[in-house]
């Protein structure tokens, strides 16, 4: 009995402890008083390098001085320190380089070396050594002297430490603000995808860098979440077509935001959760190995019991240990064990609840499992894995409540026919928290079978005043529906 009072108390203990004593962002002030000296450093091994062989002295002492000043900058910021360059713009862990004239000379000059081997950002996870440090000094210095060729530098690989080109559009996000709510939903989708596919690979390969590109997925994620635009809810429709581990985490990080945002709508808390959603499967990617980016890729079970302690250590390497960390780590801990409870027995045995966020996050993957198994099982229709995740007697109910506000009782995706015969989209729940069972609709077929073009936007529970709109007379199965239905939210 006394264990049992004990655990709680130790479990609250580990997150209290990764609480920073500044009531400021932490962060953010490291970030802009030790960027520069984080830049400086690489910088200074790279020119030392080009004078000296590997086994002079001072080269030595650089190196030993520059590891540890990256790799207490990297525990300051949460685990990777990322270098960006665009333009004639520089970034430390994706926020302005703060510094004076020479150190910014010094920046761009570092970032014209590495544009000439074809890469603009340079990411240095906290567990690199110093002796991967000189072979990627020696490297880069070899390349400069002309002894090595562009491709020689692309081929090296580093276990935590990665040169490559960017995806910058995920750096200037203000070339976004012209274009429409929809477009930039869009464009954000194709971006996640890109990225996480490319995070799933290095997961499996071994690495374990935390892009910052996935820091600004989530941040966007949550922005654009505001919007509330059915485009946002609608990309779920297009969780059949991308089944892979990359496009089931882009999904379940889209459908948790949309879920939290019933109840916050701090910024904070939804990126954290996003960011949860998208690193939940690290564990399970990792033991797959290379054999990771199969679609329909089934583990054993003794396979699959080493996946909750696993995503837990991917994490804590990928974060360091922070607040922000700690709570995605017993997040994803304690979903991916749940997940597998039924082969694993309970979490905690039951001696302690999970995180509202375990909760929730469970749910949200249970959807996106019905909707898009990862199996060669049928896909349910939206309507009938809602009703299949409301059966689930590990989902919450309360949280089962939180999710059909978000996507609707009859959720985004479906199709249906009104009682006057017209076949429409639905695209979210009704701005009428109350006419649960009257969506918002998007009409695209009148009552003959004729196409609509443009399509008709109605709110079912929001009839103009003097006006009614008819009710819905019947959900069309998905095999009856002829139509692609994810073309109706970016059309």
């Amino acid at each position: 009995m006394a264990e049992a009072e004990k655990q709680p108390h130790e479990s609250r203990e580990f997150i209290a402890r990764c609480v920073s004593g500044s009531t400021a962002n932490p962060v953010l002030e490291q970030i802009r008083e030790k960027g520069s000296e984080a830049m400086l450093s690489v910088f200074r091994l790279i020119k030392i390098a080009q004078v000296h062989s590997a086994e002079n002295d001072a080269v030595k002492r650089t190196v030993e001085q520059s590891h540890k000043i990256l790799i207490d900058f990297a525990a300051a910021v949460g685990g990777v320190v990322s270098l960006t360059w665009s333009d004639e713009t520089v970034f430390v862990c994706g926020q302005h380089l703060c510094a004076s004239r020479p150190v910014y000379q010094s920046a761009a000059e570092l970032g014209a070396i590495f544009a000439r081997c074809g890469a603009s950002e340079l990411q240095i996870g906290g567990g690199i050594s110093p002796e991967e440090l000189l072979l990627f000094t020696v490297t880069i210095a070899g390349f400069v002297r002309g002894e090595i060729t562009p491709e020689k530098v692309a081929e090296r690989r580093f276990t935590s430490l990665a040169l490559r080109q960017t995806d910058l559009s995920l750096v200037n996000k203000g070339q976004d603000e012209a274009l429409s709510p929809r477009e930039q939903i869009l464009k954000l989708y194709a971006s996640a995808l890109v990225v996480m596919r490319k995070f799933v690979e290095g997961v499996a390969s071994g690495s374990t860098v935390l892009p910052f590109r996935l820091k600004r997925i989530s941040q966007r994620l949550a922005g654009l979440a505001e919007m509330d635009d059915p485009a946002f809810l609608g990309l779920m429709t297009m969780a059949t077509a991308h089944r892979d581990d990359a496009g089931r985490a882009v999904h379940g990080a889209i459908l948790a935001v949309l879920t939290a945002r019933q109840i916050t709508t701090d910024r904070v808390i939804l990126a954290n959760l996003a960011m949860t959603a998208l690193l939940a499967d690290s564990g399970r990617i990792r033991v797959a190995g290379p054999r990771a980016g199969a679609t329909f890729l089934q583990l054993a079970d003794n396979v699959e019991a080493a996946v909750p302690p696993l995503t837990s250590a991917i994490g804590l390497a990928m974060g360091g240990v922070n607040a922000a960390t700690a709570r995605r780590v017993v997040t994803s801990f304690e979903t991916t064990w749940i997940e597998r409870e039924r082969m694993m027995g309970a979490v905690y045995h039951k001696k302690l609840a999970p995180l509202f966020e375990t909760k929730l996050l469970y749910a949200v993957r249970q959807l996106i499992l019905k909707l898009a198994p990862r199996d060669q099982s049928q896909a349910l229709a939206p309507v009938d894995a809602l009703a299949a995740v409301g059966d689930d007697p590990l989902v919450d109910p309360i949280v089962f409540k939180l999710l059909v506000k978000a996507v609707g009782l009859v959720p985004c995706g479906s199709v249906v026919e009104l009682e006057t015969g017209e076949w429409a989209v639905v695209v979210g729940p009704s701005a009428d928290s109350n006419a649960v069972d009257r969506p918002k609709i998007r009409v695209v077929m009148d009552r003959g079978g004729r196409v609509i073009d443009p399509p008709l936007d109605v709110d079912l529970g929001r009839p103009a005043e003097g006006r009614t709109y008819p009710r819905i007379a019947r959900i069309v199965e998905p095999s009856e529906s002829k139509f692609n239905v994810a073309r109706v939210f970016v059309s």
